[in-house]
């Protein structure tokens, strides 16, 4: 029976550890090269103007893995445009989320991706306008419902962050509509006249001390005298 040549099982040895560490060099190049660019893009959306900004979001979405916390972050952007986007990127992956597990793929994956997104938006909801306060919410609701199908790793910590982004959203929910009246597009001829009705008497006896009231009525001027003409009798 021919021995085992200790030169081959030394070469082929060699030749696996070489093949893996080409593998490890080019799994942590781009590994570094994808943190390079997301760091780039997160920059643009932090500092950059309102198109470059949209544009870098538009790109980050494309990714396959793409930064939730990022998201979150322009989703809570003071400018109007740049929340907006977010916001809609985060919509979008929700809905891809929602698709993925009808169809049984990656239900691991994307309960974890819940979490992430829920602590994400638990963390900012301090930060996000009181005009995206009904996209909290209903965002808070569509991870619930998402989690139902999906085997989710700490139920107890998602069901925490769903219920505190709920409870900010609907006790702070204001009605822009009765409760604010733009000054830049209206104007007092175009706003409504129940915002300028004019008080009762009663609210303004109120607004008005009782002593105040009777040095005023004390202080008004005299009535003026008769007319003189109307004391000459007719002959």
């Amino acid at each position: 029976m021919p021995e085992p040549n200790p030169l081959r099982w030394t070469f082929l040895l060699h030749c696996s550890i070489v093949i893996f560490a080409i593998w490890g060099v080019i799994y942590t190049l781009a590994h570094v090269e994808r943190a390079h660019y997301c760091g780039e893009l997160a920059a643009c959306i932090a500092h950059g103007p309102e198109d470059e900004a949209v544009a870098a979001l538009r790109q980050m979405a494309r990714l396959p893995d793409p930064p939730l916390e990022t998201f979150v972050v322009a989703a809570a952007s003071p400018t109007r445009v740049v929340a907006r986007q977010a916001q809609d990127t985060v919509d979008e992956l929700l809905r891809e989320w929602r698709c993925q597990l009808k169809s049984d793929h990656g239900a691991c994956r994307i309960a974890a991706r819940l979490e992430r997104l829920a602590a994400a938006l638990d963390a900012q909801r301090e930060s996000v306008s009181p005009l995206d306060y009904s996209w909290l919410g209903m965002t808070a609701e569509t991870i619930l419902r998402l989690s139902e199908s999906a085997p989710s790793i700490d139920a107890i910590d998602l069901a925490v962050h769903c219920d505190s982004l709920l409870t900010t959203a609907e006790g702070n929910h204001i009605d822009i509509d009765l409760d604010v009246v733009p000054v830049v597009s209206a104007t007092i001829s175009g706003a409504p006249d129940a915002r300028f009705s004019r008080p009762s008497r009663l609210a303004l006896k109120s607004m008005v001390p009782e002593e105040e009231a009777t040095e005023i009525r004390l202080e008004e001027p005299p009535a003026p005298p008769p007319d003189v003409a109307s004391l000459v009798p007719d002959f």
